[in-house]
């Protein structure tokens, strides 16, 4: 599913294609899969995990949100594509237009 988020990312924004990071999560539990680095206006960057129903995944989702979070940032879990796309359209539709 991560390289369909940004090969769709890489088509739909392609003037900040390369913002859009794809993160290591292995071995770390609730890092962000894939992170973009770009403000709109409300949040400096948005980070999203991808649903896993690992137990040690969720208690490490709640850390790392609750990290992000405090510091500003957006961390959202979503479970599929469609998630992953209506999530990116919604953090740009009130903030900075393209």
């Amino acid at each position: 599913m991560k390289e369909l988020c940004l090969s769709w990312f890489r088509f739909q924004y392609p003037n900040i294609a390369r913002l859009l990071i794809s993160a290591t999560t292995e071995n770390n539990p609730g890092v962000a899969d894939l992170i973009l680095l770009y403000s709109n206006g409300f949040y400096p960057y948005l980070c999203f995990r991808f649903d896993k129903e690992e137990r040690d995944a969720i208690l490490g989702t709640k850390e790392w949100q609750h990290s992000i979070e405090s510091v500003g940032g957006r961390y959202l879990v979503v479970s599929n594509f469609d998630g992953f796309r209506e999530a990116v359209n919604d953090y740009f539709k009130e903030g900075i237009k393209f």
